[in-house]
């Protein structure tokens, strides 16, 4: 009979046991930048590893996404608009599932790519694109009211030259 209650109470203990000592749920955002055969690729893989930096740094605090983790996954575009949508919809189909998507950082790629996240209801961030023609793909997406693309532009307040 003690053995019962001893299991029952290692039962109940590890089924119930503190959220503190469990371990945190990933929520997974895609990146993609060119990482390879593209001028742009040493910046993509220091965007790629700055991310991944941004998200370890998130995960070591307790006071923001408690009981979270995030964890990046990147695919390289290679700077090729078609292979940027290609990329993009892996990042979509594959498993695990994506909460956010994280680039493409070309304007070319994201002529082709920036229309797709609407048909998926996916958050898209956008930190470097910035032609007029992106803009008015991310203007056409958001009032299409399917997708919201936060398009931030670095002014020269943020980069001086």
């Amino acid at each position: 009979m003690a053995g019962i209650v001893t299991m029952l109470s290692l039962l109940v203990f590890l089924t119930t046991g503190n959220c503190e000592y469990s371990d945190p749920v990933p929520l997974y955002v895609g990146t993609m930048f060119p990482k390879s055969n593209h001028w742009f690729r040493n910046y993509g893989n220091f965007l790629t590893l700055l991310f991944e930096y941004a998200f370890e740094e998130i995960n070591n605090r307790t006071d923001i996404l408690d009981g979270y983790s995030l964890k990046v996954i990147p695919k390289d575009s290679q700077g090729i608009p078609g292979l940027a949508a290609k990329k993009f919809m892996e990042l979509i189909d594959e498993p695990p599932t994506k909460i956010a998507m994280i680039g493409p950082a070309l304007s070319d790629e994201l002529l082709v790519v920036g229309q797709i996240p609407q048909y998926y209801n996916l958050l898209e961030f956008l930190p470097f694109s910035r032609e007029v023609k992106t803009n008015e793909v991310m203007i056409q997406a958001i009032s299409a009211g399917k997708n919201i693309n936060y398009n931030l532009e670095v002014t020269e307040s943020y980069h001086p030259r």
